[in-house]
């Protein structure tokens, strides 16, 4: 079964067509292709923190676009350094920095309190209940 939708006025055919923008990775909302006969979207999210994660989660980001399918996050300084984020539960103590959903939001926890300063970035793909 093909299913399309419309992208910024466009019909973007969702079940593999070479239309389908697969391939982008910004702000925007975008279509890549289908989650169970569901269209499926890409978006990056990107964030700073303001406050000191050491050590706790704290939120960086609500997510009420969609129900996430995907979720890979990093973080940078934007010079030389890159750092690949996990998910992890936190049970009293974490090594490196990582990342949780709860109710709809993006948490954060890092063991180094310079890293709030640094930029949290998420690439996240999702489904929504209206389509």
């Amino acid at each position: 079964m093909s299913v399309n939708i419309k992208e910024n006025g466009i019909l973007i055919p969702v079940s593999g067509g070479s239309n389908v923008s697969n391939n982008i990775y910004d702000g925007n909302e975008h279509v890549i292709g289908t989650w169970f006969g569901k269209p499926l979207y890409r978006k990056v999210i990107s964030q700073t923190l303001t406050q000191s994660n050491t050590n706790t989660f704290v939120d960086l980001i609500t997510f009420n676009d969609g129900n996430i399918k995907k979720i890979d996050g990093y973080l940078t300084n934007q010079n030389d350094y890159y750092i690949p984020l996990t998910y992890a539960y936190y049970s009293g103590s974490i090594s490196g920095s990582a990342y949780r959903i709860y109710n709809n939001t993006i948490q954060v926890v890092g063991l180094n309190s310079d890293w709030r300063t640094w930029e949290y970035v998420f690439i996240i793909e999702y489904t929504k209940a209206t389509d």
